[in-house]
């Protein structure tokens, strides 16, 4: 009867290891900071205030500068700046690029992904989603 008392003890330890092992608590949440972005390469796409799609390539150069290209368009350089809820882009552009121009919020961000949105109202809200496909990229 000992024997069975403990073999149920090791087995309660080893599920209650398990199960506090895999909790979500653990994973390192990301802050978007100029290092984060440093020679990182994204692909992904542009919604406009009128609803539509456009593919489109950003690279941040360092971590002051980038280039932008937004599908069927020449790309444009921009500058930006960058807090722990938003970029801010400064385009040396001043023709389509200006959809991009601005404070855009970090929505949601991990390893790989990104999704900002401009913080117009939501009628007229912009939304950018990416995923890196250059730098650092984690797996």
């Amino acid at each position: 009867m000992i024997k069975k008392a403990n073999i149920y003890f090791i087995f309660f330890i080893v599920l209650v290891t398990t199960l506090v092992s895999c909790s979500k608590d653990d994973e390192k949440e990301i802050t978007v900071t100029p290092e984060f972005l440093n020679g990182t390469i994204w692909k992904g796409s542009f919604k406009s205030r009128n609803d539509l799609s456009y593919k489109m390539v950003i690279s941040f150069i360092n971590k002051e500068k980038g280039t932008v290209r937004i599908y069927r368009c020449f790309g444009s350089n921009f500058n930006y700046k960058v807090n722990s809820k938003n970029i801010e882009f400064d385009t040396e552009s001043n023709d389509y690029y200006n959809y991009f121009k601005g404070v855009w919020w970090i929505d949601k961000v991990d390893e790989n992904s990104l999704i900002l949105f401009s913080h117009d109202e939501v009628k007229d809200r912009k939304i950018i989603t990416l995923t890196k496909t250059f730098g650092d990229k984690k797996k």
